[in-house]
C-alpha cells in the first residue's frame, strides 16, 4: 500500500510536466526523458506533504483537545487539516519548485 502514492506520482508526472510545459510556453513533447524529468523530487514532495500532513493533523488534534480523547468538531478538523496544509507547504512549496526548474 505504501507504492500507491509513487504510482500516482509516475502516473501523473507527465500531465504535471504538460501543465507547467504550457504555462512555460515550452512545445508539447511525448518523450519519456523529458515527462520524467524532475519526478524523483514530485514524489519525495508527495510522500513528505502526505506523512506531514498526517503527523501535523494529528499532533494539533492533541493541541486543540488539550489531550483528551474525542472526536473533533467539523469546525475542528477544517482548522486542523488547514494549519496542517499551511505548515507543511513551507516546504513543499521549495520542493515544487525545484520539481518544476528541473523540467
Amino acid at each position: 500500500r505504501r507504492w500507491r502514492g509513487t504510482v500516482d506520482c509516475l502516473l501523473l508526472q507527465p500531465t504535471n510536466y504538460w501543465k507547467n510545459a504550457q504555462q512555460q510556453k515550452l512545445p508539447f513533447t511525448l518523450n519519456p526523458s523529458v515527462l520524467y524529468r524532475g519526478v524523483t523530487v514530485n514524489t519525495m514532495q508527495n510522500a513528505f506533504c502526505v506523512m506531514s500532513q498526517f503527523f501535523l493533523a494529528g499532533q494539533l488534534k492533541k493541541v486543540i483537545t488539550g489531550g483528551v480523547d474525542r472526536p473533533l468538531s467539523n469546525t475542528e478538523k477544517i482548522v486542523s487539516g488547514v494549519s496542517a496544509g499551511a505548515i507543511s507547504s513551507l516546504v513543499a512549496g521549495p520542493m515544487e519548485l525545484v520539481m518544476i526548474q528541473q523540467q
